[in-house]
């Protein structure tokens, strides 16, 4: 019952992920019969052929493949001649590795479509889901899924249309053998059969290990992705030897898997080798005794025979092969099945129109369903207007944030813009309008140029300069040798903290947001890198409404208004020379720290 339940769900998941391609496999099965079926009668021709040489007299051959060719010659009026059968078994021969070619060419095409098809898709799925679902993945897991397990599962599909046109093969050439000698070939499948069923306990123990250098392999990706993001850290505190010993036992113990999984197959090909040698003997002897043995019959049914065998063997390395390759086909299914699951939600069609205000009513939010770190938070900001965000930590200044980017839907309350809520507007929509500056700027190992276009084919030359104007890092970028086409680096390692924040503001200006967002932008920089920003900062007052989350006072000063949180709440708003006067306030305890 559980192997067939296994087979059941080994299925279902082979139908999710190659399903689209049942054409393909159902040509291959066909393109694989054939090819099997020609070289069976290829072979059986070969039965007149030795006819010819040890007897000099092909009709007295009185097998059904004898006859069957006779009767076929006779019908065409080809002559019994050798080198006419010479010229028909080259014939077939030729035509089953134009066949065999063809067969290659379906097979390599298919499983190249599904790797790229798949790949590109499953990306993209991963790119769209939702902020929830990718704060839980490992660095270095969507990596390994997409390159290594969908690769090993390019393969399982290879492996099975390989053993599609195999057991093809192996009916046609069983039928064959049949025709010729009923009695040896139902021996050779009995021996096939028992062979397969000896051997299935090392499946078992493949596909246990190859689970365990699946998860290995994931564990190391990850190991090597967190440690060499956090190098300078274990550089500082001389860590070195022990990551590295760490990472030493995951190999370790990759390699004492790889050599199991390496001695089940190899214990397999030991058994298959001398166990058909001692079938042909016994063949040999018992055929050899009965008054109806014909050697020509005999030779080309032993062909047939070694022929089968071959097939078997292909069939158990490819079956072993499949094993291994089964828990990479679990992971992408999975993979797929959890991106699907937490897509992100677009909203709906309306298009992005802020002319009066946005206002946050009642929101209401929190991470793990039960302790609120947002809680009934009210406040307003006017198009134009410069607010600023600030409170202790944990009080929820980037939560607000991320509830505005969409990024988190709110447990209660809404977001207004003109009176409408914002779910209303799709989410790209919606993030066209906003520009972004993390507190952390991501960069990407290009040129200035690429980092401040952003995968933005609306923005142009102009845009580019006027934002980098605006975002008071022109200067800075003209005076390189390659100007906005120099190379920042891995992460902008060739920039300082001040230059990759301003290159980061230059990116959301790029755009011409009718919303900026600043979340802790000057929040790890120098006296004069924040006094940059904040130039920056101050020449777009008026121009687009801003909202400013910050701890530092001076960031916020010349803010319109000033917004303190306390608790998930509000607790305190007005313009900051207003609460800066007011004793009791949090702003002026701040201040006077």
């Amino acid at each position: 019952m559980k192997f067939w339940k296994r087979w059941k769900y080994a299925y279902s998941l082979f139908d999710k992920l190659f399903g689209k391609y049942k054409k393909q496999i159902i040509l291959l099965i066909a393109l694989g019969f054939l090819g099997g079926f020609l070289e069976s009668i290829g072979i059986g021709i070969l039965i007149p052929i030795f006819a010819l040489v040890v007897k000099s007299n092909v009709t007295s051959g009185n097998d059904a493949i004898s006859i069957t060719i006779t009767k076929w010659f006779t019908y065409f009026h080809f002559p019994l001649t050798l080198s006419v059968l010479l010229t028909v078994i080259i014939s077939i021969f030729v035509f089953k590795s134009i066949v065999s070619l063809i067969f290659s060419y379906v097979n390599t095409t298919t499983t190249l479509g599904f790797e790229t098809d798949t790949r590109s898709s499953l990306y993209k799925k991963a790119l769209l889901t939702s902020w929830p679902y990718l704060l839980k993945q490992k660095i270095g897991y969507l990596e390994n899924t997409l390159m290594n397990d969908l690769r090993n599962a390019t393969k399982l599909l290879q492996g099975s249309t390989s053993i599609i046109g195999n057991a093809a093969s192996l009916l046609a050439y069983a039928f064959i053998a049949v025709k010729m000698s009923r009695f040896i070939t139902a021996m050779t499948l009995l021996v096939g059969v028992m062979l397969f069923f000896i051997l299935r306990p090392l499946m078992t123990k493949t596909r246990r290990n190859t689970r365990r250098q699946t998860a290995l392999s994931k564990i190391v990706t990850h190991h090597i992705n967190e440690h060499i993001i956090g190098i300078k850290t274990i550089k500082a505190f001389g860590s070195e030897e022990k990551v590295a010993q760490r990472c030493i036992e995951f190999y370790n113990e990759i390699k004492n898997v790889t050599l199991r999984l390496v001695m089940n197959k190899n214990l397999a090909g030991a058994i298959m080798s001398p166990v058909s040698l001692i079938f042909i003997v016994t063949v040999f002897v018992l055929s050899y005794s009965r008054p109806t043995f014909d050697l020509a019959v005999f030779i080309a049914t032993l062909y047939l025979i070694q022929r089968i065998f071959v097939q078997i063997n292909k069939a158990q390395k490819t079956i072993e092969s499949i094993n291994d390759l089964y828990p990479y086909l679990s992971n992408v299914v999975e993979l797929i099945d959890q991106t699907e699951k937490n897509q992100e939600k677009v909203g709906g069609s309306a298009k992005f129109h802020f002319s009066r205000d946005l206002e946050f009513r009642n929101i209401g939010f929190s991470y793990n369903g039960k302790e609120p770190v947002v809680s009934k938070m009210n406040f307003k900001v006017k198009k134009g207007e410069m607010i600023g965000i600030m409170g202790s930590s944990g009080a929820g200044k980037t939560t607000i944030a991320d509830i505005f980017l969409r990024l988190f839907e709110p447990r209660e309350g809404e977001i207004l813009m003109d009176g409408e809520n914002i779910k209303e507007i799709r989410i790209d929509e919606w993030r066209r309008n906003i520009g972004y500056v993390p507190q952390d700027s991501f960069l990407l190992n290009d040129s200035i140029k690429a980092n401040i276009k952003f995968y933005d084919e609306n923005v142009s030359e102009e845009d580019i300069i006027e934002a980098a104007k605006f975002a008071n890092i022109y200067e800075f970028i003209s005076g390189l040798e390659k100007g906005f086409d120099t190379i920042v680096g891995e992460r902008g390692v060739f920039l300082s903290g001040g230059q990759k924040q301003r290159i980061a503001l230059a990116r959301a200006l790029a755009k011409k947001p009718a919303i900026l967002l600043l979340d802790e932008a000057t929040s790890a920089l120098d006296n004069e890198s924040e006094a940059l920003i904040q130039k920056a900062i101050e020449n777009l007052k008026g121009q687009t409404t801003i909202l400013v989350i910050a701890h530092r006072i001076s960031t916020i000063m010349k803010s319109d208004r000033l917004i303190v949180l306390e608790g998930g709440r509000v607790s305190e708003e007005g313009a900051p020379e207003t609460l800066l006067r007011d004793k009791s306030s949090y702003f002026h305890k701040i201040n006077a720290i």
